[in-house]
């Protein structure tokens, strides 16, 4: 693994290695009776920054923000790696993640940065839901075709909280109503938290990734 991330030079990101096993899609393929996709994703978490470069210096310009990218998603290309997650992502930014990805033979996941597209309780989201609801319907209707993207994160490694819970299950059922190819998923990091979310969003596939470096005791 270190030898690995020695020849990856992302540059302006910070990526680790990770394995994305895709259960969902084989369950829709199944589903609707379509061919599965062709993927067994194997490829990296992407913390971007679109504000600082690898050396803590911010961009100049878009096109110099283009270029990481590009050059990110040729790399992810060249070490045999087939998808991302985008971390941190401005919803600006989609397009240019998506283009470059598609170019290179990527697959991506997305998760916001910030308000709205990233989702977490407090008085910003109880005095705003419809400006979520309304921001991620039509996140679904722009990208219910696009081939290059997988899923969505809506957020991440949020306390239990059972009435963040139910809202993301509005979010998730609608965006699938609209969109049944490209899930929107939350991921928690303690058990107790995975348990109330999966309990009350229902989720068709549940998987776990149990960091080796981290204390037992999160479980």
């Amino acid at each position: 693994m270190s030898r690995i991330m020695k020849e990856i030079n992302f540059g302006t990101l910070i990526a680790t290695i990770v394995i994305f096993i895709m259960g969902y899609v084989a369950v829709n393929a199944e589903d609707r009776g379509k061919e599965m996709r062709d993927i067994f994703p194997y490829g990296v978490h992407i913390g971007f920054s679109f504000k600082l470069d690898g050396c803590g210096r911010p961009y100049k310009n878009d096109a110099e923000l283009k270029e990481a990218v590009e050059r990110v998603c040729k790399d992810l290309k060249n070490h045999h790696m087939s998808a991302a997650m985008v971390a941190n992502c401005r919803v600006k930014d989609i397009d240019l993640w998506l283009a470059a990805a598609e170019k290179h033979g990527i697959k991506l996941f997305f998760q916001g940065g910030g308000f709205p597209m990233f989702i977490r309780a407090g008085k910003q989201l109880d005095e705003n839901k419809e400006t979520v609801k309304t921001f991620w319907k039509n996140m679904a209707e722009k990208y219910k075709n696009n081939k290059t993207l997988l899923a969505w994160s809506l957020t991440e490694e949020r306390p239990p909280d059972e009435k963040l819970a139910v809202f993301l299950a509005e979010i998730v059922k609608m965006m699938a109503g609209i969109d049944p190819d490209h899930p929107a998923f939350v991921i928690d990091n303690k058990a107790p938290a995975g348990e109330l979310y999966a309990r009350i969003l229902k989720p068709r596939i549940v998987c776990t990734d149990r960091y080796p470096f981290f204390l037992p005791h999160i479980w």
